[in-house]
Formats: C-alpha cells, sequence, structure tokens
C-alpha cells in the first residue's frame, strides 16, 4: 500500500501555490510594464481571492491602488482607493518579515499618507528608511573586482542619472503659491535635462532614455507654443517626434544595445521597460499635439510632416514586448 505523510502532501500543495502566485506576478508585470493596468488588476484580484495571505500579492496590489490613486479624479473614489492601500500596507508592516515588500510598502504609504493630510505618520515612516547611500546599488559595486565591479557601477551611475533627471525638471509651488521657476527658466531647467543625458552618451546611444528625452522636447515644444514663439515650437517638436520614434524602434526590437558612450561603453541593457499608458511613444505624442496650445501651428507643414511621422511607427504596446 502506497503511504503519502503529511508533510509530503504540504509540500506539494505549498510548491503549487509558489508556482501559482509566481505565474500571477509575472502577468501582472507584463501587462502593467505596458500601462494594461485594468487587466493586471484583474490578475492580482483573481490571484488575492485563491492566496490572500501572499505578501508578494499585496505588495502588487499596493502598486496598482498607488497608480490608481493619482489616476481618480473622483474624491470618494480617491478616498476609497487610499483607505484599501493603507489597510494593506500597515497589514505588511505588522507582519510582514521580508524587507524588500515592507521596503514598497513603506513608499506607498509615505506618498498616500502625505497626499491625505497625515504627515506625521508620513514623517514617521519615511525616517525609518536608510539613505541613498546604503542602498543596494551603491554598495554593490564594492564586493566585486575587474569587469563586474565596472558592470555595477555603471548601474549605479544610470540610476544616479534617472533619479537626478526625473528631479532636476520638476516646478514646486512655494507656500505663496508662487512657481520656482518661470516659464522662460523651466525652459532653461528642461535643456539642462538634455545637456546632462548628451554629456553621458556622447555617442547619442541613448537605448530607454530616448522616451524620457522626448517627453522633455515636448514639453519645451509646449512652452514656446504657449509663449507664441512657433518657430522654436517646431523645432522642438521634431525633436520630440524623432526621440519617440527611436523609443519605439528601441523598444520592438526584442534585442539589446550595447552602449558605446565612455562611462557606459560595454553596459548591455535589454529593450524591457515600463510605461503607464498601452498607447506607444508615438501614440501618445500624437495626442499631445490635439492640444490647443499648438493651435497656432496645426496648419504649418512642418507640423503635418511630424504627425505624419509619427503615424507610420503610432499603436499600442504590445503586452509581451
Amino acid at each position: 500500500m502506497l503511504r503519502t505523510t503529511y508533510d509530503t502532501l504540504l509540500g506539494i500543495d505549498t510548491e503549487k501555490k509558489s508556482e501559482e502566485i509566481s505565474a500571477s506576478i509575472e502577468e501582472y508585470r507584463r501587462l502593467s510594464s505596458r500601462g494594461y493596468e485594468t487587466e493586471a488588476g484583474e490578475i492580482i484580484d483573481a490571484a488575492l481571492a485563491k492566496h490572500p495571505d501572499s505578501w508578494h500579492l499585496m505588495k502588487a496590489k499596493m502598486s496598482l491602488l498607488h497608480s490608481a490613486y493619482y489616476g481618480e479624479s473622483d474624491a470618494v473614489n480617491r478616498k476609497s482607493i487610499a483607505d484599501t492601500a493603507v489597510s494593506i500596507g500597515e497589514k505588511i508592516l505588522e507582519s510582514c518579515n521580508d524587507d524588500e515588500i515592507r521596503w514598497s510598502a513603506v513608499q506607498i504609504l509615505c506618498h498616500i499618507y502625505a497626499e491625505t493630510g497625515r504627515l506625521e505618520r508620513a514623517e514617521e515612516l519615511v525616517s525609518r528608511l536608510p539613505s541613498m547611500y546604503v542602498s543596494e546599488e551603491s554598495i554593490r559595486p564594492s564586493l566585486y573586482t575587474g569587469s563586474k565591479k565596472i558592470l555595477y557601477h555603471q548601474v549605479f551611475l544610470t540610476t544616479l542619472l534617472d533619479m537626478l533627471g526625473n528631479e532636476m525638471v520638476l516646478n514646486f509651488r512655494s507656500d505663496e503659491g508662487v512657481h520656482q521657476f518661470t516659464d522662460e527658466e523651466w525652459i532653461a531647467v528642461y535643456k539642462k535635462h538634455i545637456a546632462l543625458h548628451e554629456l553621458f552618451f556622447e555617442n547619442r546611444d541613448y537605448g530607454f532614455y530616448h522616451i524620457g528625452l522626448s517627453c522633455i522636447s515636448e514639453n519645451i515644444a509646449e512652452l514656446y507654443a504657449k509663449h507664441g514663439r512657433n518657430e522654436d515650437a517646431l523645432a522642438w517638436l521634431e525633436k520630440s517626434a524623432a526621440h519617440a520614434i527611436e523609443f519605439v524602434k528601441f523598444a520592438e526590437s526584442g534585442g539589446a544595445v550595447s552602449h558605446t558612450s565612455l562611462l557606459f561603453r560595454g553596459e548591455t541593457i535589454s529593450s524591457g521597460f515600463s510605461v503607464s499608458d498601452s498607447a506607444n511613444t508615438c501614440a501618445k505624442c500624437l495626442k499631445d499635439m490635439d492640444g490647443s496650445v499648438f493651435n497656432d501651428i496645426r496648419s504649418n507643414p512642418r507640423f503635418a510632416a511630424i504627425r505624419e511621422k509619427l503615424e507610420s511607427r503610432a499603436g499600442q504596446w504590445k503586452s509581451g514586448i
């Protein structure tokens, strides 16, 4: 007679559960990374219904709620989303022992608490976080020698570039409600962002960074158009479109880009990326060009030529890219 012990059955059940959760997380990441948030949410909700005690699924749910919060305009819905995210996050902090999941929960909780007027709790949580100088990216290069050290140091540099590039272009309001930069100054700041990337990538091997450069160039075009500087607006729209097209090519290549610029020479990056909209970069640019700020240049042949170039590559992101 075959005899199966309880421990064996439990082991099989645990392994199956782990596989199911991993599969759900993988599908969620595949969909959410291309802007298919609704479909990704359905995957996580179904998985949580079956495995409500999974910390990894709770972390994914918190991330979806965080995105939904900033995309929701109805105050009642925003409060409901925030309350659900807080409930999950505090549960993670109370009982989860996985550091990575806990840090992720703290990050989201800090943002939501600050947004919803609970600054004291946000300050309490943020004080628990380590400084950027003790992050994985900053310490890992020191563990190795040779080529591996070079690689991880390049990864650290890209992390710093990402952080600096994102933060430097923000235009906050003072206590008096005045923006930190005038429009003219903001254009100058945007151009500093571009100059920074040109400094890091002297061979223009931007790869993933084409998407950010497209967005920044479009923002410059909008500001110029707002002030009637139509030729400048058209010039920067052309630059935005060129970067958008290059990013779509990069994303759809299915391969990898090996950098040749000095600081990142030899570093290879895949076409993996994450976006918040299922419309690809060219489609997004076309939609933005419908904005009223560009009405004065809409009849210009250069404007029509830009649209034509973008239309040749516009579409939806494939969820499996």
